[in-house]
């Protein structure tokens, strides 16, 4: 998010849930698991949502790195900075949105009407035949900057 968005934030929080698994998280976390944890990131500056966020993982990941869900700080610091410096590769799928479903109904995105939104696999090292989390991040176009770097592998 922060690598793509123009603006700094001052404020983000973050939500989660417990959800049974469906066709769709067993697709994307590549697993069968019972349960799935539906993480929410709201990017805020001044009070007003500047950009979302909205994360799958597995139960047995989240209990596989002894992850805290009710500990936000270190679930933040985890989902932002953590799991990509663990990670073994990923890949990000660039689409283009007019729609962005918020769990709260109460909160709108400024420009949610044209995000982009970046469909981003994680896969970690130990584990790297099953995603780590599978991230949407939405960024109205008016904050957007993504720019791909291409390097030879």
């Amino acid at each position: 998010m922060h690598k793509c968005h123009i603006s700094t934030f001052d404020q983000v929080d973050l939500h989660y849930r417990l959800d049974p698994q469906t066709e769709h998280t067993k697709q994307v976390l590549r697993r069968d698991s019972a349960t799935v944890v539906a993480l929410e990131r709201l990017y805020r500056k001044g009070g007003e949502l500047h950009a979302y966020a909205f994360t799958f993982m597995s139960m047995q990941t989240v209990e596989r790195l002894s992850l805290d869900l009710d500990n936000k700080e270190r679930m933040l610091d985890f989902l932002e900075d953590k799991a990509y410096a663990d990670a073994n590769h990923g890949n990000i799928e660039i689409k283009y949105t007019h729609t962005v479903n918020l769990a709260d109904r109460k909160d709108k995105l400024m420009g949610q009407n044209e995000c982009f939104l970046l469909l981003e696999t994680i896969f970690d090292k130990a584990e790297p035949d099953y995603p780590l989390m599978y991230n949407k991040f939405y960024i109205p176009q008016q904050f957007s900057n993504i720019k791909l770097n291409i390097t030879k592998g």
